[in-house]
């Protein structure tokens, strides 16, 4: 207290600026370290005596050692410099005046000061937000909080690690379960076959630091198909690419047609063309003035023919064509089943239908059923005598 104007301060030897005065308080701008000793070569660090003059009254004042210089800041070593994006690694850095209280970034990442000295700060790294797959880099810089200074060293790597495809369980069944074995499945997962996202029923940790995930197979997903001779398609097993990706850093891996997964083991009727087209049978009328007189002929329509087909990659038993109704007794159909007729993938079985005719113009309808393993399939016949 007891300043007055004008006043004079002194660091050592050196005078400061002075930017304000009251009663309690001076404000000044502080001179440089070297010039604290009258022949310039004062103190680079450390304290110095600040001495106020008042000079109306030539009174004055001095405190030994309220202001202390310090060495301008500088990294000069930093270590580890990479860690973990979910951080906990603890940085040693060492340097020259670092003072307490100080902040550290890491990477552009407030990190947590641990322990500070004049030439060494600890600290430890936290959590980065990311944005891709990508490593952050970024440097190290100390902020003196006090006064401001700062220095800038070394380069940190918060890395994130790339997941790895290295097991897929195979082959599988469609509509099952597979395990796919992934490497660095770090975060929330995400896994797709075939461009298709599949259910995780269960995530195992394994000791060796890979975690297994169960996945359920859609049975909707498509299979490769090939073309049977006599009609339709047949599915096939077919492999398709397997897709990883955590959510959580955007990382994926890819197994190109990693996974292989078979049709399911049914037979599958198929019948070329699907249905039978109206019958005909052409009507030759009686001749009672020929000698001799001829009586009345019916010719059938040309015969059809209906390719039973196994689409399925089970056996395909064909175990009955049976014919019912009133006016089958005017059509023959074949071959003839019993005993049963065993069609493995994409072979086929014709089934010939006749329309006979009656010499009495009319229309009459018969139902024949073919009877298999994979169901009953029944046809209307159709047949006109004219």
């Amino acid at each position: 207290d007891a300043f007055q104007q004008p006043v004079q301060v002194f660091f050592g030897s050196a005078e400061a600026q002075v930017l304000s005065v009251t009663f309690d308080t001076i404000i000044v701008m502080s001179p440089r370290a070297s010039d604290t000793n009258s022949n310039g070569s004062g103190t680079v660090t450390g304290p110095v005596s600040v001495t106020v003059r008042n000079i109306g009254s030539n009174t004055t004042g001095s405190s030994p050692v309220q202001f202390r210089y310090t060495p301008k800041m500088q990294i000069t070593t930093v270590g580890p410099t990479e860690g973990p994006f979910t951080g906990g690694t603890r940085v040693r850095i060492d340097g020259v005046g670092f003072d307490d209280p100080l902040a550290v970034s890491v990477a552009g990442v407030a990190a947590q000061v641990i322990s500070v000295s004049g030439s060494e700060v600890i600290v430890q790294t936290v959590g980065v937000n990311l944005t891709g797959c990508s490593d952050v880099t970024g440097p190290i810089v100390v902020t003196n909080t006090e006064n401001g200074d700062t220095a800038s060293g070394g380069t940190f790597i918060f890395r994130v690690p790339k997941p790895l495809i290295i097991n897929i369980s195979n082959p599988n069944n469609l509509g099952g379960t597979a395990t796919i074995t992934v490497l660095n499945a770090l975060g929330f997962p995400r896994i797709t076959i075939g461009g298709i996202a599949v259910p995780i029923t269960t995530t195992v940790a394994n000791p060796n630091g890979t975690t297994t995930f169960t996945v359920q197979l859609p049975s909707t997903i498509p299979l490769a198909t090939v073309p049977c001779p006599s009609g339709g398609t047949a599915p096939i097993p077919t492999a398709f690419d397997v897709v990883y990706t955590s959510a959580t850093t955007g990382c994926n891996d890819t197994a190109p047609k990693g996974i292989t997964i078979n049709p399911p083991a049914t037979p599958v009727l198929f019948t070329n063309p699907a249905t039978f087209q109206p019958f005909t049978a052409s009507i030759t009328p009686a001749n009672p003035a020929a000698v001799p007189p001829t009586p009345a002929t019916v010719t059938p329509g040309p015969p059809q023919i209906i390719q039973l087909v196994n689409n399925g990659t089970a056996p395909l038993d064909i175990q009955a064509i049976t014919q019912s109704g009133a006016g089958c007794s005017q059509f023959v159909s074949g071959p003839a089943v019993p005993p049963v007729v065993t069609l493995n993938q994409c072979e086929s079985l014709p089934v010939n239908v006749i329309f006979l005719g009656s010499t009495t113009p009319g229309t009459v309808t018969c139902t024949l059923s073919i009877q298999t393993n994979a169901g009953t399939r029944t046809f209307l016949l159709v047949g006109t005598s004219r």
